[in-house]
């Protein structure tokens, strides 16, 4: 009996790791679709640094389709989702890797499931992570020829995530200026941007919208090693931006989501 109950001990001791292992998607989301978006963007990440992104993958019950991509003449109709799979995610930066909830990397349609992007990101770069998901249908029984079959449909995205050395320290370190991550991003009120200079200087911060207006602009002045910058944006219309910290040699830009 003592050997049952460790046995059984040990089997809840796994079951509860993997539970806590899971990620869990965001409610808050309801609308359908992958969230964030490569648009919106997600974390970008730093050499040695612990590293996590969850994706909200809501599966709708049912969605149009123009039939016209499957033969000629065919309409457009309301088809059920029967899942939606997580394939692959191809091209994040080393040390990084995914596991999805649930575990099997299928999503039933009227579900919702995430995808947890989690390590500690080894080389400096910028990195295209395409990832591949497929979403199954119904045609609906009265469609000629393909009506009643189940359809397989690619739906890809590709994330684009930034690694950068840790700040003041040897990795990513290039001509003696670095910038690190802005703090927290997204920001709705104030947030900092680390950034080390090897040589005494003037630092310039600008801020630009997505269709390049100058939002921001101002000059930290006689700074040298490690040093911060905080910004204050609760002024700022909600969405992306980009910052850009100039040190008369190097230009680093990075991108900022703004959120209220």
């Amino acid at each position: 009996m003592k050997y049952t109950s460790t046995i059984i001990a040990l089997l809840l001791l796994m079951i509860s790791g993997n539970l806590q292992a899971q990620c869990t998607p965001d409610p808050n989301i309801t609308d359908p679709g992958i969230y964030p978006t490569p648009v919106a963007g997600i974390a970008q990440g730093t050499v040695g640094t612990a590293y996590s992104q969850v994706l909200t993958v809501n599966v709708p019950m049912d969605t149009t389709i123009d039939l016209s991509i499957f033969g000629p003449g065919l309409p457009t109709v309301t088809a059920s989702i029967n899942f939606q799979t997580i394939d692959n995610f191809n091209g994040l930066p080393p040390g990084l890797s995914y596991t999805c909830t649930p575990t099997s990397c299928s999503i039933i349609g009227g579900n919702a499931g995430c995808i947890d992007i989690t390590g500690i990101p080894t080389t400096t770069g910028q990195y295209v992570a395409n990832l591949a998901t497929t979403v199954n249908i119904t045609i609906p029984a009265n469609i000629p020829i393909i009506g009643g079959t189940s359809q397989n449909l690619p739906v890809p995205l590709a994330y684009n995530i930034e690694v950068t050395g840790t700040v003041g320290n040897t990795p990513g370190f290039e001509n003696g200026f670095t910038v690190g991550k802005l703090s927290p991003n997204p920001v709705n009120s104030l947030a900092k941007i680390n950034f080390y200079t090897s040589a005494l200087t003037n630092v310039t911060l600008e801020i630009t919208s997505l269709n390049g207006q100058v939002i921001h602009h101002e000059t930290i002045q006689n700074v040298s090693g490690d040093s911060a910058v905080e910004l204050n944006v609760q002024d700022y219309a909600p969405g992306i931006y980009f910052y850009r910290l100039n040190n008369g040699k190097n230009s680093i830009t990075r991108r900022l989501v703004v959120t209220h």
